[in-house]
């Protein structure tokens, strides 16, 4: 069994979720592109919320029929992806996890990701609007609300 997350973990990347979250609508209302990379950080660690909260990883059997690389300790992933179907591969990483393991808000979780990587690394919001990274950022926080983001809701 993995240790319990700690009150204060959950409650310091609560806190980042907020924090990324209003940063994201600030910068939304200004029409600044870069609102979609806060958006994205706000979902990431709503993401990190769900995997220590979820009682999924703590029942290994449950983890590998998911998948075979998945493993308890990937519970506490901080990268982003990994390379978990290749011999030595990184394990999971958080948008592996949510493929896997919150399927029904994997495309979500991955349009972010991809807008937030254009914006960074690229020139700019390309495959999604920012109104949508909005939408996809707010549809994963309501479901982590609704109790919905947890392997099988």
């Amino acid at each position: 069994m993995t240790s319990e997350p700690s009150i204060e973990q959950l409650e310091v990347r609560l806190d980042r979720v907020t924090q990324h979250l209003d940063a994201g609508d600030e910068l939304f209302q200004r029409g600044n592109e870069w609102s979609t990379v806060a958006y994205f950080y706000a979902a990431y660690h709503q993401m990190k919320v769900a995997m220590l909260e979820d009682p999924v990883f703590d029942d290994p059997d449950t983890l590998t029929s998911i998948h075979m690389a998945l493993r308890q300790t990937d519970r506490d992933a901080a990268h982003h992806q990994g390379s978990p179907n290749k011999p030595g591969g990184r394990s999971m990483g958080v948008t592996d996890i949510a493929i896997w393991v919150y399927r029904p808000y994997a495309a979500n979780y991955r349009r972010l990701h991809s807008a937030s990587v254009d914006v960074r690394y690229h020139c700019g919001v390309s495959q999604i609007s920012a109104e949508t990274a909005k939408q996809d950022a707010y549809r994963i926080l309501q479901a982590y609300k609704d109790g919905k983001l947890r392997y099988g809701s």
